[in-house]
């Protein structure tokens, strides 16, 4: 199961404070949205407290935890002051999610759960429930009256790319949830073998110093750059010859349909939600295991190397526009709502 939906929920709050995360090197302080990619990755399952703080250079105040009489790693967790741990929702036990929170597991088993008594409670009262990808819909099990209709992708394409240029792209904001951090590690690799090649990542975001700093400590500022958003991506993807996705999750991958669209094949991990309904294995792009750092850059290097390959895949790229088209996803919709219609007349 997804478990984005308890990040919603924790995020409405106003006042949750995430102390464990408050300060790094230096006493930076950190926005909250970036406090918060460190809770996605703890809840996730990507490793205890100390090493996700030791992975964003991030203190972590265990003995002071320890004096509010707090725990976690599966413990219940309440109200900080200005230590270590996490207050979502101050002056709470975060137990049950339907009243005040959740209890902080090393893994996302947790989250799946409150996921699903709370939302399958809501989708049964309703005669249809929307999704956007078939994987999606999967999670769900028999759950009655599901329906896939993705998003319309709006196609921006004057130009394709004949996937001539030793040029990749990547597109997103500077997040956790796009994790350029990985793709950088992953261009470390490729550059062993492919140094006439280069990485350009358009986006913005809270972690664009951290990118930054990741690419100068590796020496690749000569391979991999890091640009501003842009009013012409469709003139970007033209000008590149594979577009390469590394996020930890995606609602849906629409930067992956539009590169697609304009002749760019898709290589990528295997997350959630989105490559498995787009991409046809071997055909128009790459899927390789989630998080595998080497054998993403083995499948980037592959592309690199047999440009008869990549051109072919560009190609069959192309026919993106027929599954996501503005017409055949709307049919979609006005289909569902004539099946709502008849089952209500009945």
């Amino acid at each position: 199961m997804h478990p984005d939906t308890i990040y919603g929920w924790i995020s409405r709050y106003e006042n949750y404070g995430i102390a464990a995360f408050s300060q790094g090197a230096g006493n930076k302080c950190y926005t909250k949205d970036f406090k918060l990619q460190c809770v996605r990755a703890y809840l996730k399952g990507e490793g205890s407290l100390n090493e996700i703080a030791a992975r964003y250079n991030l203190k972590v105040i265990e003995d002071a935890a320890q004096a509010h009489g707090t725990k976690y790693k599966g413990k219940k967790v309440g109200t900080l002051s200005n230590a270590a741990g996490f207050s979502f929702y101050p002056g709470k036990n975060l137990g049950a999610l339907g009243d005040a929170g959740a209890t902080v597991t090393d893994n996302k088993e947790l989250a799946d759960k409150v996921r699903a008594w709370m939302d399958e409670r809501l989708v049964r009262k309703f005669d249809r429930f929307v999704v956007l990808t078939q994987e999606d819909m999967q999670m769900w099990g028999e759950m009655p009256g599901i329906r896939v209709i993705p998003n319309a992708a709006n196609f921006i394409a004057d130009n394709y790319s004949d996937c001539s240029a030793k040029r990749v792209i990547a597109v997103g904001r500077l997040d956790y949830q796009k994790s350029f951090d990985r793709l950088i590690m992953v261009w470390e690799k490729v550059r062993k073998q492919m140094p006439d090649w280069r990485l350009d990542i358009f986006g913005q975001g809270e972690w664009q110093d951290m990118l930054q700093s990741m690419i100068d400590e590796r020496g690749l500022q000569d391979c991999v750059k890091l640009n501003g958003p842009t009013k012409n991506i469709g003139k970007e993807y033209s000008e590149s010859s594979m577009i390469v996705m590394s996020s930890h999750y995606e609602g849906f991958p629409m930067v992956m349909i539009e590169a697609m669209a304009c002749g760019l094949p898709a290589v990528c991990f295997d997350f959630k939600c989105g490559p498995r309904d787009i991409i046809d294995e071997g055909e128009n792009g790459l899927i390789v295991k989630d998080g595998d750092i080497e054998v993403l850059a083995e499948a980037i290097v592959k592309l690199m190397k047999d440009e008869e390959l990549r051109k072919r895949m560009g190609e069959s790229a192309k026919r993106v526009v027929e599954t996501y088209s503005e017409d055949r996803v709307m049919g979609l919709w006005v289909n569902l709502f004539e099946e709502i219609s008849r089952l209500r007349s009945k």
